[in-house]
């Protein structure tokens, strides 16, 4: 149970300033924006939550799948946005 705690631990601290990272270009248009944010994460939430349920594995194999994947994908947008540092400009 400590893994769980740990990650969603460090998920707490992660969720507030990578959406303020995230939504800064688009100062104008902050409320369209987070909205989508919003929408976004819930959508998302509900269909890895549906997915997880499918499968044919043990409550622990599923979770344990479930955050490896998670990791690996967070592992492959820091990659991305490490290349696109600096290249996203705001909207005028």
């Amino acid at each position: 149970m400590a893994p769980v705690v740990v990650a969603f631990a460090g998920l707490a601290f992660a969720i507030g300033p990578a959406t303020s990272y995230a939504l800064e270009p688009y100062a104008n248009e902050a409320g369209t924006a987070s909205a989508l944010v919003g929408f976004v994460q819930m959508a998302g939430g509900a269909c890895v939550g549906l997915a997880v349920m499918a499968l044919p594995l043990s409550p622990q194999s599923t979770l344990a799948l479930a955050m490896l994947c998670a990791t690996l994908l967070a592992l492959r947008a820091q990659r991305l946005s490490a290349k696109t540092r600096g290249t996203i400009t705001a909207l005028s």
